[in-house]
């Protein structure tokens, strides 16, 4: 065998070593890009819209404390326009409509709990009435739905005793706090959700909107009742905070209540409808509470490509190839 032929097998069995190597660099780089596909996929499907964005989050919390043509109302405009949403219910409501519960559950929307009855005031309350009540009324919510990680105290009522009771429940997040108005301490001006000290759960607080006489938490009954808003005067509070946490990147949380929303005769609910028309086309996606808290707890939007990314172990292999192959024609030349 001439020593030519001999560099040549040697040649050829060092470029099919690269290019076994550049094959698996190939392949990892692929799978790289796949995985991160799958990440798209997952966060395109946890949001309610075409995609889910970075810039405005917007969370509007329905409180189901009564049935009627008003709750079908409002969930079926969120439906139609492909969005799902959290439902706060208390025990005493699935008690009475478990069925109504469970087709809310089906079509798609998260169930969160909001106490045991309506007008109750966790904070007047020992821990052990606190702690029962509670704890019968996540029970009864997910017998009738999924797992509940979920949590808003009616009026905002709450205390220490309420946050250890929600740790032993496993709760993920609670939404009794407003921004401005209702925090925990060294906190008063956070709009995301943030961990509670010595808890396991996030605070997820309600937005507000300062006008130069007031603070107004996000609350169509605060709005209507308390500050005696109409229609048009509620939506242009809606937009004006939407507008802020567009510039500001933050999140819009806000608490609906289908009586008062789905109500035409009230106006509330042509401001509900235009500002989600106002909101369609903008950079934004509604979400659930749930969505909203995972995101801001660790879920950021990966950087999506969509060829095969060039490493640089892979651009050197490539080069190294090229050099041998080079040197392979060269010497077949001679």
């Amino acid at each position: 065998m001439t020593a030519g032929l001999l560099d040549m097998i040697k040649l050829n069995s060092v470029i099919a070593i690269l290019l076994i190597a550049l094959v698996f660099t190939g392949i990892s780089a692929v799978s790289t890009c796949s995985a991160e596909e799958i990440i798209k996929n997952e966060i395109y499907n946890y949001s309610n819209n075409e995609h889910f964005t970075q810039n405005v989050l917007i969370n509007l919390q329905v409180d189901a404390e009564y049935t009627g043509e008003h709750l079908f109302k409002v969930l079926e405009e969120f439906e139609r326009r492909g969005y799902t949403t959290t439902i706060y219910v208390t025990g005493t409501f699935v008690n009475n409509n478990g069925s109504t519960i469970q087709q809310i559950y089906e079509n798609g929307h998260e169930i969160a709990f909001h106490g045991w009855i309506t007008q109750e005031q966790l904070e007047t309350m020992d821990y052990t009435t606190q702690k029962e009540r509670l704890n019968s009324a996540k029970n009864l919510v997910e017998a009738n739905s999924g797992h509940v990680v979920g949590f808003r105290p009616q009026y905002f009522s709450q205390n220490g005793e309420t946050y250890v009771i929600l740790d032993s429940l496993n709760i993920s997040y609670n939404c009794g706090f407003i921004s401005d108005l209702k925090y925990i301490s060294g906190h008063e001006n956070d709009t995301k959700p943030y961990l509670v000290t010595d808890h396991n759960f996030y605070a997820v607080p309600v937005s507000s909107y300062r006008t130069l006489e007031k603070t107004i938490y996000l609350c169509d009954a605060s709005a209507s009742k308390k500050y005696k808003l109409n229609g048009t005067e509620w939506y242009s509070i809606l937009k004006s905070e939407f507008d802020e946490c567009t510039e500001n990147e933050d999140p819009m949380i806000v608490v609906l209540h289908p009586w008062i929303t789905g109500n035409e005769t009230t106006g509330y609910w042509q401001a509900f409808t235009q500002f989600l028309n106002y909101t369609e086309d903008k950079n934004t996606s509604i979400v659930t509470t749930k969505e909203l808290v995972d995101y801001y707890i660790g879920k950021p939007i990966p950087t999506i490509q969509h060829e095969t990314p060039e490493s640089p172990a892979f651009e050197a292999i490539y080069a190294i190839i090229c050099i041998l192959f080079y040197i392979y024609i060269v010497r077949k030349g001679k």
